[in-house]
C-alpha cells in the first residue's frame, strides 16, 4: 500500500474551491492513498501573531481585550467558514472553530494571571496561538471536503515525543506523527480508505516550532509525514509540494527583464537543490530538502492551477543537462564583518561564531576571511514578516560576537553590519564540474557589463559558484548571465566578446 503526501501552502489553502477541486480531480483519482499537510489560511499566521503581542502588553487581562485582540483572527476564519455548501456542516464547523478559539484564548488568560512573561513559557504560550492557524484551517478544509463528498479523517493534536534534554527534533515529530498514525489505524480499520489531513504545526518542541524549524515548517512537516508513514510499514511515493509556480526554473522571472523568460527545469538533485536553498531561495524549506536526501524520498514541486503539468522532481540522482549549469539563484544579503585582529590564527575561532549563528537558528550562505577580518553572509527572506523575525535574531548574534574568550580572557571583537549591502549570484549545477574556465567566462559576462565583484566562493566539488556584487547590481548581472548562458542572445554574447578585449588590452 503506498502513500502520496502532499503539501498545500497558505495561499492556495485560502482558495478551498480550488483545493477541493485538486482532492477531487487529482488527488483522489491519480495516488494509490494520500495524506495533505496544511498550512494556515493566508494573514491567519500573522494576524495571531499580533494577537500575542497585543495580549502580553496588556496589564490586566478582561475578556473584552481578548475579544479585541482576536478580532481579525476570527474574520479571516468566518469567511472561509461561510464558503462551505452545506449549512448544517457550517453550522458544525463554525460551532468547532469557536471552540478552539476559546480554548486558546483560556489559555492566554492564565498564562497571563501565572505573570510568567519571559522564556520557555512564553515561547510555549506563543507556539500554542500559532497552531490555531493550521488546526482551524485543517478543520475548516476537511468540513469543506465532507460537504462534497470526499472521505478524509483530520489528525489532530500531533506532537513532538522528546527523548532527552538535546533531541534530533525531527526524529521526535516522526516518533509523534507515527504515534498518531497507530493510533488510527487501531481505532479505525477504514482510516485508510480516507484522506489523511495533518496541519503543518507540530507541538511540544522546546521552543515551539517557529523558533526551533523556522517559519514555512509546514515543508518540513510534510516531509517529516512521509518518513513516518515508512516507519509504519507503508511506501512512500513521494511528497509534493503544491505552489503557484510551475517547478524550478533557470531563474526567478522577478530578476529578469521582459525580453528574458525562464525555462523550466524538469530534474534536480536534492544535493543541488540543498544549495539553491541555502543560497536564498525559498521555494522548499532547505530542512525538508535535507529531511529528504536523509531518508531517499523523492519530492515533486507542482502548479496547483496545472495539476497535469509535469513540475519538478527532486531526487537523490543527478540528471546533468546540455547547459553550462541547472539555475541561477540571487537574493539580497546582510553581512556581519568582523574584526578578529586579536583572535586570529586561534584554534576554534571560527567554530565559535558559527556556534552562535547555530543557537538562533541563522543560515550562513558563505564565510570569507580576509587578512585579519572574517565576514559571515546571510541570505534574507522575501517576505517583510520573515525579514523582520530574522533581523532580531541577527541583534542576537551581534550582541554576542563582540566578545570572545581566548586562554580565559575576554577579548574585544568590533562587528559592523551592512544591511541589504550584497547581492549574491549562485550560479548552481552539476554541470559546473565539466566546464573548465566557467569561473573565467562569468567574470568577463560581468565585467563587460561594469558589474564588479565583492567576493567569489566555491568548493571542490563545484555544485556551485557564490559571487556578491552591489545590490544595485544584482538584478542586472541576472539578466545578462542569463541572456549570455540560456537564452543564447547573439547580441550579448558579441557584446562581451568585443568588450573582453578591450578589457584585456588595458594589462
Amino acid at each position: 500500500m503506498s502513500y502520496t503526501v502532499n503539501k498545500i501552502g497558505g495561499a492556495n489553502m485560502s482558495e478551498l474551491d480550488g483545493v477541493k477541486d485538486l482532492v477531487k480531480t487529482h488527488i483522489t483519482q491519480n495516488q494509490e492513498n494520500s495524506a495533505l499537510v496544511v498550512s494556515a489560511f493566508s494573514n491567519v499566521t500573522n494576524a495571531l501573531i499580533d494577537a500575542m503581542d497585543f495580549v502580553t502588553k496588556q496589564g490586566n487581562l478582561e475578556d473584552q481585550t481578548l475579544k479585541k485582540s482576536f478580532k481579525v483572527v476570527e474574520k479571516l476564519l468566518a469567511e472561509q467558514i461561510e464558503k462551505n455548501p452545506d449549512e448544517k456542516i457550517k453550522v458544525q464547523i463554525k460551532k468547532t472553530v469557536e471552540d478552539e478559539l476559546n480554548k486558546v484564548k483560556t489559555a492566554l488568560k492564565e498564562f497571563k494571571n501565572s505573570n510568567l512573561r519571559v522564556g520557555k513559557n512564553t515561547n510555549q504560550i506563543r507556539d500554542k496561538v500559532i497552531g490555531l492557524g493550521e488546526s482551524t484551517a485543517a478543520l475548516v478544509l476537511e468540513a469543506h471536503l465532507q460537504a462534497n463528498n470526499i472521505p478524509t479523517e483530520f489528525i489532530p493534536d500531533v506532537s513532538a515525543i522528546l527523548e532527552s534534554d538535546n533531541p534530533d527534533l525531527h526524529k521526535c515529530i516522526q516518533e509523534g506523527i507515527k504515534k498518531r498514525l497507530k493510533d488510527l489505524d487501531n481505532l479505525n480499520s477504514e482510516i485508510r480508505k480516507k484522506l489523511l489531513i495533518f496541519g503543518g504545526h507540530i507541538a511540544n518542541l522546546p521552543n515551539g516550532i517557529v523558533q526551533d524549524i523556522g517559519r514555512s515548517y509546514s515543508d518540513t512537516t510534510a516531509v517529516d509525514v512521509g518518513v513516518a508513514l515508512e516507519k509504519v510499514g507503508k511506501e512512500v511515493d513521494g511528497v509534493i509540494f503544491w505552489k503557484d509556480v510551475d517547478g524550478m526554473l533557470t531563474a526567478n522571472p522577478n530578476d529578469l527583464d521582459t525580453k528574458s523568460v525562464p525555462k523550466q527545469i524538469l530534474d534536480i538533485s536534492l544535493m543541488e537543490a540543498l544549495e539553491v536553498a541555502r543560497a536564498g531561495s525559498s521555494l522548499l524549506h532547505v530542512q525538508a530538502l535535507e529531511l529528504a536526501h536523509k531518508f531517499g524520498i523523492n519530492l515533486i514541486l507542482k502548479n496547483i492551477e496545472k495539476p497535469d503539468g509535469e513540475g519538478t522532481t527532486y531526487g537523490i540522482n543527478q540528471i546533468p543537462t546540455g547547459e553550462a549549469f541547472k539555475t541561477i539563484s540571487s537574493h539580497p544579503h546582510d553581512c556581519l564583518t568582523l574584526d578578529i585582529t586579536n583572535v586570529a590564527g586561534q584554534p576554534g575561532v571560527i567554530q565559535h561564531f558559527s556556534r552562535i549563528f547555530k543557537e538562533q537558528n541563522i543560515s550562513v550562505n558563505d564565510v570569507v576571511t580576509e587578512g585579519n577580518s572574517i565576514g559571515f553572509t546571510i541570505p534574507l527572506p522575501r517576505d517583510n514578516a520573515d525579514k523582520e523575525d530574522l533581523r532580531k535574531r541577527i541583534r542576537q548574534v551581534q550582541r554576542k560576537l563582540v566578545s570572545i574568550k581566548i586562554d580565559g580572557q575576554a577579548e574585544r571583537i568590533d562587528c559592523e553590519w551592512a544591511q541589504d549591502s550584497l547581492g549574491n549570484i549562485s550560479i548552481i549545477g552539476t554541470e559546473l564540474t565539466n566546464n573548465p574556465g566557467i569561473l573565467a567566462t562569468i567574470s568577463s559576462v560581468l565585467a563587460a557589463y561594469e558589474i564588479n565583484i565583492s567576493m567569489v566562493g566555491h568548493t571542490t566539488k563545484q555544485k556551485r559558484i557564490s559571487f556578491y556584487v552591489g545590490k544595485n547590481n544584482r538584478k542586472k548581472a541576472v539578466q545578462v548571465l542569463h541572456k549570455f548562458f540560456f537564452d543564447k542572445d547573439e547580441e550579448v554574447q558579441n557584446y562581451v566578446k568585443k568588450q573582453s578585449v578591450n578589457i584585456l588590452s588595458r594589462y
